[in-house]
C-alpha cells in the first residue's frame, strides 16, 4: 500500500481526509485511484488535457517526481506520496 498524503487545499473533495492509502505501482495509478474514490479531485488537479497542473507537485518519500520518472515514476509498497499545491502571492 502507498500512503498519500493530501493537502489542505483539497481537502474539500476528500471529505476532510489528509491521508489515503493506496494501493498502486506507479504515481499515475495512484492517482486514478484517487480520482475515483474522490470524484471532483481529478478535475481540480489536471488540465484538460489530462496532465497535472503547473502548481500541482507529486513527491515521492520527499523526492520531486519530476526528477525521477514523473507520472511514470515507480513506488514500492510503503512508499509515500505527497501532494504540493504550490501557493503564489504578493
Amino acid at each position: 500500500m502507498i500512503k498519500v498524503l493530501i493537502p489542505t487545499a483539497f481537502k474539500k473533495l476528500t471529505r476532510g481526509e489528509g491521508v489515503a492509502e493506496v494501493d498502486a505501482d506507479t504515481v499515475k495509478k495512484v492517482l486514478a485511484a484517487l480520482f475515483l474514490r474522490y470524484p471532483g479531485l481529478g478535475e481540480m488537479m489536471t488540465d484538460r488535457g489530462g496532465a497535472l497542473q503547473r502548481h500541482v507537485n507529486v513527491f515521492i518519500n520527499g523526492l520531486d517526481s519530476r526528477f525521477i520518472e514523473g507520472l511514470d515514476s515507480p513506488l514500492a509498497d510503503g512508499d509515500e506520496v505527497q501532494l504540493v499545491v504550490a501557493i503564489a502571492g504578493g
